[in-house]
């Protein structure tokens, strides 16, 4: 018979080997769990970097991107809690610091631009804007933004998601008028005033738009206002030809077919 003191040794090592074995594969399991939470993060680093980018264009008030930056700021904190020494969070802070310097600079520049390439492009651009009104919720209910701040933030967000569609059909019209499509110019106008008609968001700005886009459709002026429309690069020029109504080319259409028909 074996040594009973043998098989006690015997048995310590196997359960010492079982315990390292445990070990190991509770650190490889954390490690991997880690890696997939660091990735994960880091995707959501460049949502929101792509938000922030996109909404400098889109938004009056650059305090909306800085807020985007903010929350990327501690989102990178997460990831530096997971992975101290992450090479990717020190180089990310430094340069979204700067960038968030840059925005709350006074003496910077700020070109808007709402008009969009394609009808993907803007839903796009209004699912960012839609992100970005719930991460401003959700900061304010942390204790991050005051009440009064998130429903600016809120109001402008809504104004420029209506306004990404708008203005997208206003500069399309401006681009028809001066290749001289002045029909399908008119019905890119109609379009957007029927946008914003449909709107809900009670503000003097949509009202006069609405205004003014039944004026340019009355070819009783070219363009938008500036401060309703900055976006001027497609402006139509003070010569440009009139617009003409579908309803008015059908009706001209039909009278030249009737005088074009041969006497009996």
């Amino acid at each position: 018979m074996s040594d009973p003191g043998t098989i006690l040794i015997f048995l310590m090592l196997v359960m010492g080997a079982l315990l390292t074995v445990s070990f190991v594969n509770q650190q490889q399991m954390r490690s991997r769990v880690i890696n997939q939470k660091v990735a994960q993060l880091k995707r959501r680093i460049g949502e929101l970097d792509e938000m922030a980018s996109s909404l400098e264009s889109l938004v009056e008030s650059l305090a909306i991107p800085k807020t985007i930056l903010d929350e990327m700021l501690e989102v990178l904190n997460t990831i530096d809690k997971l992975e101290p020494n992450n090479p990717f969070c020190e180089s990310t802070r430094i340069s979204t610091e700067q960038r968030i310097e840059d925005l709350m600079d006074a003496t910077q520049s700020h070109a808007t631009y709402r008009a969009q390439p394609s009808d993907a492009a803007i839903a796009r651009t209004k699912y960012l804007l839609n992100e970005a009104a719930m991460i401003i919720r959700k900061r304010q209910v942390a204790g991050k933004l005051e009440i009064v701040e998130m429903e600016a933030f809120i109001n402008e967000l809504a104004w420029a998601s209506l306004m990404v569609v708008v203005i997208t059909h206003v500069v399309e019209g401006h681009k028809a008028v001066n290749r001289g499509d002045v029909l399908k110019a008119y019905a890119f106008y109609r379009k957007a005033q029927q946008v914003l008609i449909k709107g809900s968001i009670n503000e003097e700005r949509r009202h006069r738009m609405i205004k003014e886009l039944g004026e340019i459709m009355g070819n009783k002026r070219k363009t938008l206002s500036k401060d309703l429309m900055p976006e001027t690069q497609h402006n139509p020029s003070a010569d440009s030809a009139d617009l003409i109504r579908p309803e008015d080319a059908e009706a001209a259409a039909k009278l030249i077919q009737e005088h074009s028909q041969p006497n009996p």
